[in-house]
């Protein structure tokens, strides 16, 4: 998740750790690879650091996802499995 870890100091700026386990799902096309891991440790405090790119940040709880306006459509299907397992 090296890239990963970088990406997030980019679009939040925080510092997460490298991963200990693996992904918590994986979504695999021929033009998209996306690996979603649990980051529950980090040093810094999340911001919307590309308010260029993002409407906001927040915390948010799962009822709240069908209210939200996400980037792409499969994201709630994901979201949601993601966060029930």
């Amino acid at each position: 998740m090296t890239g990963g870890v970088a990406l997030i100091a980019e679009e939040l700026g925080i510092t997460a750790s490298e991963p200990s386990s693996p992904p918590m799902h994986e979504i695999r096309t021929a033009t998209f690879d996306m690996q979603i891991w649990l980051v529950d440790r980090w040093t810094g405090t999340p911001v919307n650091a590309a308010p260029d790119e993002h409407d906001a940040v927040a915390w948010s709880e799962t009822s709240d996802l069908d209210s939200m306006r996400l980037a792409h459509e499969s994201y709630l299907s994901m979201l949601t499995a993601v966060l029930a397992g």
